[in-house]
């Protein structure tokens, strides 16, 4: 069983001249859930929330989303609760539980940790590497993951510009049911 994935994410609108292709790559095992995440384009026209590069260490933070944020959605493929990532290239990231779409919201505290490496960041693209264990989430028993993956992009303009596999409303919600359209079967 391949538990590998990759994918290219969809534009909710189109995002004009500062950003090209994102795309990545998400690997589940038993112990680990592994992302890379590529996103191509005039870098130098995004906006980065302050991080590394200001002598911040990264944290736990709250409201990544409102810049630039890599986001994965993962839960098991046969019921409502899930768990949302989000990922700063500041090097910040926090880790949500909900019990069904958007419903329950906590912060997750049986991760203390996501580390997220940048392995290029140039004026061209910006890679983002992210992994964490799995083992003090409730899943020891599951076998499939449903999942979705989003990025958002802030441009220095403020303009947003939002990227999913699918946009199944009117308006850009990751958080949609019809937004988890990877089956990823968990490695033991």
């Amino acid at each position: 069983m391949d538990s590998r994935r990759s994918f290219e994410l969809l534009p909710f609108s189109p995002p004009g001249d500062a950003i090209g292709r994102v795309c990545g790559q998400i690997h589940v095992t038993a112990a680990r859930l592994m992302l890379h995440y590529r996103l191509e384009g005039a870098t130098r026209k995004w906006r980065f929330p302050p991080g590394r590069e200001a002598g911040m260490p990264p944290q736990r933070r709250n409201g990544l989303w409102r810049s630039t944020c890599c986001e994965c959605f993962f839960g098991p493929a046969d019921e409502s609760r899930y768990w949302e990532v989000n990922v700063s290239p500041s090097g910040h990231w926090n880790l949500y539980h909900f019990s069904s779409y958007r419903t329950g919201m906590t912060a997750e505290q049986r991760i203390d940790e996501i580390p997220a490496v940048i392995s290029r960041h140039d004026d061209h693209c910006l890679e983002v590497h992210a992994g964490f264990s799995l083992r003090g989430l409730p899943l020891l028993e599951i076998r499939m993951l449903r999942i979705a993956v989003a990025v958002i992009v802030e441009e220095k303009t403020g303009a947003m510009h939002y990227f999913a596999l699918t946009h199944p409303d009117a308006h850009a919600d990751f958080h949609h049911p019809g937004s988890f359209t990877l089956k990823v079967p968990v490695e033991k």
